[in-house]
C-alpha cells in the first residue's frame, strides 16, 4: 500500500503507538508532520489541525483516525475517565463523520487493546500481560499491530469506512 503524495499528521508520535504509526507511514511513501506530548507542540498540532481541515475540505478527501481504547466498550473500575473520554471521543468520530461525508472526507477510530509500549508497561506492569493473555488471541499486541490498521483506514483502500470504530484489541470485547 502506498502512500505517495499523502500528507499525514500523526499525534502522539514520540512514542509507542504513534511513533510505530509515523514510521509506518514514512515507510509507505507519505509526507509527515509528528508531534509528541509537549505543550508547545500541541499547540502546533492544534493550529495544524484547524488549518489540516479546511484544506481537506477544499481539495474534496481526507481522512482523520483517531485512537481509543477497548476500555470505552468495557468497564474498567480502575480508569473511568479514561474510558468516558474515549467513549466520547468514539462519538465524536461518529458525528465528525456524517457531519464533513459530503465533503469527502472520512473519519474513522481504531480502539486498541493491550498493547506493549513503555507506558501501558510503566502503568500495568504484569498486568499488561495478564490483560493480553485474556483476549481470545492469547497476547498483547505490538505497537506496529495497531499502526497497521490506522494506516489502512487512512489509506485509499479504506475509501468506504467512515464513521466506525475498528476494534484491534486481540478480541478482548468480543468476549
Amino acid at each position: 500500500m502506498e502512500l505517495l503524495n499523502q500528507r499525514v499528521l500523526v499525534t502522539g508520535a514520540t512514542a509507542g503507538i504513534g511513533r510505530e504509526t509515523a514510521k509506518l507511514f514514512a515507510r509507505r511513501g507519505a509526507s509527515l508532520v509528528v508531534t509528541g506530548r509537549d505543550t508547545a507542540r500541541g499547540a502546533q498540532t492544534v493550529a495544524v489541525i484547524e488549518t489540516e481541515l479546511p484544506k481537506m475540505i477544499a481539495r474534496g478527501s481526507g481522512a482523520i483516525v483517531n485512537i481509543s481504547t477497548m476500555y470505552a466498550s468495557v468497564g474498567i473500575a480502575d480508569a473511568p475517565a479514561i474510558a468516558a473520554a474515549k467513549a466520547a471521543l468514539e462519538s465524536l468520530t461518529r458525528s465528525w463523520a456524517a457531519a464533513f461525508g459530503a465533503n469527502g472526507i472520512r473519519v474513522n477510530t481504531v480502539a486498541a487493546g493491550p498493547t506493549r509500549t513503555d507506558t501501558a508497561i510503566d502503568m500495568l506492569g504484569d498486568g499488561l500481560e495478564q490483560l493480553g493473555s485474556a483476549t481470545p488471541l492469547g497476547r498483547t499486541a505490538n505497537p506496529s499491530e495497531i499502526a497497521e490498521a490506522i494506516v489502512f483506514l487512512a489509506s485509499p483502500q479504506a475509501s468506504y469506512l467512515t464513521g466506525t470504530t475498528v476494534a484491534v484489541d486481540g478480541g478482548y470485547t468480543a468476549i
